[in-house]
């Protein structure tokens, strides 16, 4: 184990474990010499001790770690450094690796040999991540701070304006939230000077106006009218708000009824807080984990991509050597051999533009036959050296199922990689999709004769973060779920323990008409 000293506490604090002391090395002096502090060790233990002992803001693995496996090293950082990236580096890429790469969030996976300008771009990348991750933790910190003292205050000032109306007005004036007092009729009756800088009035101007007339939307006023008469008080209640220059300020209101002494609604009085540039930030931190999760996604399907474009080169490598003796119809084939590898491409480009849970779903007839065919002949080679045979079966007359072809593609792969972990352990592992026309609506059936689950399992299936996986994130079916409901369609989940899973999805269907150009 090995620190380099040449550098300051001060500069961040990288880690390269890999069990190649020429490669770690050669690592070690690229990134010393961007200013970088880097401790280099060769083996697991060292590397899981510094880990435990000390913070890095990036992590450099190899995946082979002589005898142990650097696969081990990146599920613990992700429990003892959550937030630290790690790049996953090695001289034998492998569908699995890439894979356990993805599922446990490496940051990036590289294969070796490894340039200077590929490695230090890299870490580079992977240490912005690691300062967004930081602020955006320290911003929801704050934030959760800000809300505990924000309650606390409320009380307080509620209880010291029942005790003093003096020290009522102090708390009043001195406060750096924006405190008002308005009549039901929405007429300010009493502001602090924090209201004052907040919107951009005069004092004056102020209890002029109609408090009203600042609400970005009128129809919100309306629905804070309706929560607060209702329950006598609201908490966090989103509002948008118009300063006099016109600038859209984002902000919280928290406010409770004030009543007259005979009993009816007299007014509102609350506190505004201005969270404008919160937003921002957090929108700036959320955009950033975006592009990292899309990091991962590409990652993990570079060779899907890159076996059709080395069977193109190939099939038109060879047509070219022989384009003079080959006859037109020998030509042919080989040219809709490479149109088929072209098609493959564009199905999965187009399949891999449904990543986002926010997309709007866009309905069209899917026949189910030609799409499963597309879809197993991205999905059946992977699962193939898992061991896994994988069979499709459909009715005879046409199946079509009203639903978003790239939405669906996701949600079959989620299921069926659910599937390929429940049968790690199983002899002969097998999964059937099953397709059935149903009156109205079109049945799809995923079975496994894996390990199946329990009572309390099932119960628990669609909970957020729940998961019975050591390595899952309990977010999988609760998006599918959530992608089927865009669709129209849902989801039914029956297993026992020890004899497998059957998973049961229905979508609106739609009746076939022959000769019309369905997608």
């Amino acid at each position: 184990m090995e620190l380099d000293r040449n550098h300051s506490p001060n500069h961040v604090q990288v880690l390269i474990a890999d069990d190649d002391q020429l490669a770690a090395k050669a690592f070690q002096r690229m990134l010393s010499a961007e200013g970088r502090a880097v401790h280099v060790t060769n083996c697991f233990t060292d590397a899981a001790g510094l880990l435990q002992a000390q913070p890095f803001d990036a992590l450099l693995v190899d995946i082979f770690l002589g005898q142990d496996d650097g696969i081990a090293l990146l599920e613990l950082s992700q429990r003892v450094q959550p937030d630290t990236p790690v790049i996953l580096i090695t001289g034998k890429p492998t569908v699995e690796t890439a894979s356990a790469a993805v599922r446990l969030n490496a940051y990036d996976y590289l294969s070796k040999p490894i340039s200077k300008d590929r490695l230090c771009h890299t870490v580079a990348k992977a240490l912005e991540i690691k300062q967004l991750r930081s602020a955006k933790k320290k911003i929801e910190l704050e934030n959760q701070r800000y809300q505990h003292d924000l309650e606390a205050l409320v009380t307080a000032r509620t209880e010291k304006l029942i005790q003093s109306n003096l020290r009522y007005q102090l708390l009043f004036e001195n406060s750096k939230d924006a405190i008002f007092m308005a009549s039901r009729q929405g007429q300010f009756l009493a502001i602090n000077e924090a209201a004052v800088q907040l919107f951009g009035y005069g004092q004056a101007e102020l209890l002029r106006i109609a408090a009203t007339l600042l609400w970005t939307d009128a129809g919100e006023y309306e629905r804070f009218q309706r929560e607060i008469e209702t329950k006598g008080f609201v908490k966090d209640f989103a509002v948008r708000f118009t300063k006099k220059d016109g600038m859209i300020l984002d902000c919280l209101l928290t406010a409770h009824l004030l009543h007259h002494p005979e009993g009816y609604i007299e007014g509102y009085q609350g506190i505004i807080r201005d969270i404008t540039e919160k937003k921002r930030l957090e929108s700036v931190a959320e955009a950033a984990n975006l592009m990292e999760n899309l990091g991962y996604i590409f990652a993990g399907i570079r060779h899907e991509i890159g076996n059709p474009i080395n069977s193109i080169k190939m099939v038109l490598s060879v047509l070219s050597l022989h384009l003079d003796r080959y006859p037109p119809e020998t030509i042919r084939q080989f040219l809709d051999r490479a149109m088929g590898e072209v098609a493959r491409v564009e199905y999965l480009l187009k399949a891999l533009k449904n990543f986002s849970m926010y997309e709007t779903a866009e309905a069209a007839p899917v026949p189910m036959e030609p799409f499963m065919r597309r879809f197993l002949a991205l999905a059946e080679e992977d699962f193939a050296r898992k061991g896994i045979r994988i069979q499709f079966k459909v009715p005879e007359t046409e199946t079509i199922a009203m639903a978003d072809e790239r939405i669906f593609h996701q949600v079959l792969l989620n299921l069926l990689t659910n599937a390929a972990d429940a049968l790690e352990r199983t002899e002969s592992p097998r999964i059937d999709i099953v397709v059935q026309q149903l009156p109205g609506a079109v049945q799809v059936q995923v079975i496994d004769n894996g390990c199946g689950l329990s009572a309390s399992e099932q119960a628990n299936l669609f909970r957020p973060f729940f998961t019975s996986k050591s390595h899952g994130t309990g977010l999988g079916l609760v998006i599918v779920r959530k992608m089927l409901a865009k669709m129209n369609g849902t989801i039914q989940i029956d297993s026992r323990h020890g004899q497998g899973t059957t998973v049961t999805m229905t979508l609106p269907g739609e009746e076939y008409h022959p000769g019309t150009d369905y997608p």
